[in-house]
């Protein structure tokens, strides 16, 4: 029995399966900066859980403890050192401040990349004391003010009081109370370009959860800071990572805490289980705005200007190639054509000045109908002479 060649067998399975196996590889590459970011997040996490413990459960020591907490994942980039000192990671400080900001800048309410999840305003309410304690920031001495005591916490009554959250009523005594917990999230950028947009179209924007969610508005917004600035580009699409952490208090939480970060038993739920808008699932994105490679293809920066070069087959690129890749000359043979404006560009090949070079003839002088020999140059840049017999040139090498 006699078998058929099966040439170019592998080939087509080739086309079938390195797709697949690329897509696997560079998804690898693609977790191990997720993997990272969400290590990275985790530290942060935990060093701002512990900044507010120690400044009394605000809400601005817990933000500007996690973005530099996350300083570490910008440090080497130069795109925000604009009008601040170089020293050590504020750089990257810089850059991830205004990551955060541009965050912040999609979320509504009280969702933020920090939320106080505990102790809430519920809390705070059944062991608030009104005595004197010393200010932070006041001279004075100690002055009478409301707060949640965080002294003596091992000596104090433990008894337990029912305090209501999310519409169920919980048993808390006053260390339950100084338990700091909070809740962050952070968007980080997809570094693989191609697969970025894949995961987006494919996975991240059919996502539910709220974080993604408002990761993908970020995604959809091309000129915001975070990837105008920090990352310099058109573009950017990004992963929602999420962390949590808790630390014992160790200073008061003050009246002032209360009003300006503290969140009700309500707020907390809904931010735990928010309810997504209908436009949840944002539009395929088919092609990103701008080329970030360069131009617009055979514009500006492809065979036009700064295609072949100034000294090349002419002044704009190769032959009729022009501004726009269509010529401005018609068929080349104009003054930005194939030659330029002296054919092959008389500087390369050291002509004296006022002289012009031939690719037989060398450096000769301009030929033109006033010349008194009635020469004119043919397409090479040689002399012909149309009214007696061409003179006879040796020919010259480039010099």
């Amino acid at each position: 029995m006699q078998y058929k060649r099966q040439a170019g067998a592998t080939l087509v399975e080739a086309i079938y399966i390195l797709p697949i196996f690329f897509s696997i590889v560079f998804g690898m590459m693609e977790m191990t900066f997720v993997y990272k970011a969400k290590n990275t997040l985790n530290l942060a996490t935990q060093e701002a859980v512990r900044k507010g413990s120690f400044n009394h459960a605000t809400q601005k020591s817990i933000e500007d403890a996690l973005y530099k907490g996350m300083a570490p994942l910008y440090a080497a980039r130069e795109s925000c050192q604009e009008n601040i000192p170089l020293n050590g990671l504020v750089p990257g400080n810089e850059c991830a401040r205004r990551v955060q900001d541009a965050i912040n800048g999609k979320t509504t309410g009280k969702f933020k990349t920090t939320v106080i999840l505990s102790p809430s305003k519920e809390i705070y309410k059944k062991f608030e004391v009104n005595h004197n304690i010393k200010l932070p920031g006041v001279a004075g001495g100690q002055h009478q003010q409301k707060y949640m005591p965080n002294d003596n916490l091992k000596w104090r009554n433990s008894n337990t009081v029912p305090v209501t959250i999310g519409g169920e009523s919980h048993q808390i005594n006053i260390q339950d109370a100084n338990l700091l917990k909070i809740k962050t999230f952070w968007c980080q950028k997809l570094s693989v370009p191609g697969l970025d947009l894949v995961l987006y179209n494919t996975i991240l924007r059919h996502s539910k959860s709220p974080e993604q969610y408002y990761c993908n508005k970020l995604s959809q917004d091309s000129g915001n800071e975070a990837t105008s600035v920090v990352f310099e580009r058109s573009r950017g699409y990004y992963i929602a990572i999420k962390s949590h952490a808790i630390a014992r208090m160790q200073s008061a939480v003050l009246e002032s805490t209360y009003n300006s970060s503290l969140l009700s038993s309500d707020q907390i739920v809904s931010i735990n289980n928010p309810s997504i808008p209908d436009d949840s699932e944002p539009p395929i994105i088919v092609n990103p705005p701008g080329n970030e490679n360069g131009g617009d293809g055979n514009g500006d920066d492809g065979n036009g200007d700064d295609g072949n070069g100034d000294d090349g087959n002419g002044d704009d690129g190769n032959g009729g190639g022009g501004d726009d890749g269509g010529g401005d000359d018609g068929d080349g043979n104009g003054d930005d054509g194939n030659g330029g404006d002296d054919g092959n560009d008389d500087d390369d090949h050291n002509c004296p000045d006022g002289q012009i070079w031939g690719d037989i003839s060398g450096c000769h002088d301009p030929c033109s109908p006033t010349n008194p020999e009635g020469c004119q140059c043919d397409k090479n840049g040689d002399p012909i002479f149309p009214n007696s017999p061409a003179p006879q040139f040796t020919p010259i090498t480039n010099q």
